[in-house]
């Protein structure tokens, strides 16, 4: 029984992780998206949401080959994550787009946020 809840968690686990760079995903981002934000409604607490992409990033696959441009994704997948908050979820929508939903704050906070990615 122990195996089977193991195994249950871990495939729980990779649906909702990016593989390259252990980030949430798209599917868990329109999961946690609708909770998060009826979440923030309820308590009357702002929300903030921030879309991030990597600029020229298909010039960087054309030049270096895709395993650098893999590397690029999952360097800039741990500077966003460890530029967040512990309470802040961030997301790889795919290709160089990644999303970061920033629960209990307003605008000015999350705009500092911005600055320091």
């Amino acid at each position: 029984m122990r195996d089977l809840i193991e195994s249950n968690l871990l495939l729980f686990h990779l649906s909702i992780t990016d593989q390259l760079t252990g980030m949430y995903n798209r599917t868990y981002f329109y999961e946690k998206i609708e909770k998060e934000t009826e979440n923030a409604e309820r308590n009357k607490q702002p929300i903030t949401a921030m879309i991030l992409d990597i600029d020229r990033f298909k010039s960087i696959n054309d030049t270096y080959g895709h395993l650098i441009g893999d590397a690029v994704l999952v360097k800039c997948s741990e500077t966003i994550i460890n530029s967040l908050r512990k309470q802040d979820i961030a997301f790889r929508l795919g290709g160089d787009e990644f999303y970061v939903l920033m629960q209990n704050t307003a605008m000015d906070e999350a705009l500092a946020a911005a600055e320091r990615l």
